[in-house]
């Protein structure tokens, strides 16, 4: 594992390294760059577009406290590439590339913390182990081995699995949850329209406003659920039962703007 207690943006970081040196090989001007150099900017580069992909892939399913997380992970990792300027070495690449899968389920893991589900059951035994397991497992300071990751997903999906079959609420858990998640809503506790069933049934929340801005997919299921600018997908049904809405919270009266009509099938 790599350990990285600074505070600097690594990622940023190598994509200005690599901002200003590339230039010198599409220019092709090969007595200032050796091969060895080349190979390390060849998997920089590469790197650099995996993580930038998997960071795109679950930022908008992360809170503020997991993109805590996931930016530490990433940044600790980064800086260690970094360092690698003028040479890498066989291994070295096989070790980087075990610990981008690292980040990859350590990504998934988040996207469990992340959620709503679980937020409302980690005060549960099972969930509560389940998640710590997951989490100490991913966290190991040791190299990510292809028998690491085997048990690492396993636990992700015994956590899965625990959220599941935890997931029956009561009106008052679910009013706990409506309490601890309108912290991020514009009104706060006071807040409506903010929980949503994706068309498979599948809860979720749009924080601030309550207005769709972005097409995810459902964790669950795989659903599409949310929208863009304010209009909801069409399928996504208001999770009334969670604080007695009767119309979602970005919503002027009964506005049929709110409503993707282009995909309603």
């Amino acid at each position: 594992g790599f350990n990285n207690s600074d505070q600097k943006n690594h990622l940023l970081l190598l994509y200005q390294q690599l901002l200003q040196v590339l230039p010198v090989v599409r220019d092709q001007r090969r007595k200032e760059i050796d091969t060895q150099q080349l190979c390390v900017l060849i998997y920089m580069v590469n790197y650099l577009k995996s993580v930038v992909q998997r960071k795109n892939e679950i930022w908008h399913q992360l809170n503020n406290e997991t993109k805590l997380k996931m930016v530490a992970k990433i940044n600790a990792l980064t800086n260690a590439l970094r360092k690698r300027q003028n040479k890498i070495s066989l291994a070295e690449i096989v070790s980087f590339d075990l610990e981008l899968k690292r980040i990859v389920r350590y990504g998934d893991l988040l996207i469990l913390e992340s959620s709503s589900e679980f937020q409302a059951l980690k005060a549960k035994q099972e969930v509560f182990l389940c998640f710590k397991k997951a989490e100490s497992l991913i966290n190991q300071f040791s190299r990510y081995s292809t028998e690491l990751d085997e048990l690492v997903l396993q636990a992700i999906q015994d956590l899965r699995k625990a959220i599941k079959s935890n997931a029956t609420l009561s009106a008052k858990e679910m009013k706990e949850i409506h309490m601890a998640m309108s912290k991020s809503f514009y009104r706060g506790s006071a807040a409506q329209g903010h929980w949503f069933k994706c068309p498979n049934g599948h809860p979720y929340v749009i924080t601030e406003c309550g207005g769709a801005m972005e097409v995810a997919k459902c964790p669950e299921c795989g659903a599409l659920i949310g929208g863009r600018n304010h209009r909801y997908l069409a399928g996504q049904r208001l999770f009334s039962e969670m604080d007695g809405a009767t119309r979602p919270a970005w919503s002027s009266g009964y506005d049929m703007n709110n409503y993707d009509l282009d995909n309603i099938h």
